[in-house]
């Protein structure tokens, strides 16, 4: 082999090695997001429930003051059979609410 098939052949394989790396972590990040979002998504249904009384109708707004924020679920079902009770939202009218959490 000559000289410039030598370094023809280093440069595929570094490129192969960080195409390989990339990838592998690009799948770690993506098993990290989706346990963040079942994690997020579980909370925010345990919230969901805590917020609404149990005979809240399907579209009733529950509202509490945390802070300079708002934070409020909407009763997406009958609270006492649904496995989703309701969405929450937070309006931000001061600091945001990762500020609170430090």
């Amino acid at each position: 082999m000559s000289a410039i098939d030598d370094g023809v052949t280093k440069i595929g394989r570094d490129l192969i090695r960080d195409w390989a790396s990339a990838k592998e972590r690009v799948e770690r990040l993506r098993e990290q997001i989706n346990r963040a979002e079942a994690e997020a998504a579980n909370a925010e249904i345990v919230l969901a429930r805590w917020m609404l009384p149990p005979d809240a109708t399907k579209g009733e707004v529950i509202s509490i003051w945390f802070g300079d924020s708002l934070l409020q679920v909407t009763a997406d079902e009958s609270c006492s059979n649904s496995h989703r009770p309701g969405s929450i939202r937070w309006r931000s009218c001061g600091p945001k609410l990762s500020e609170y959490m430090r």
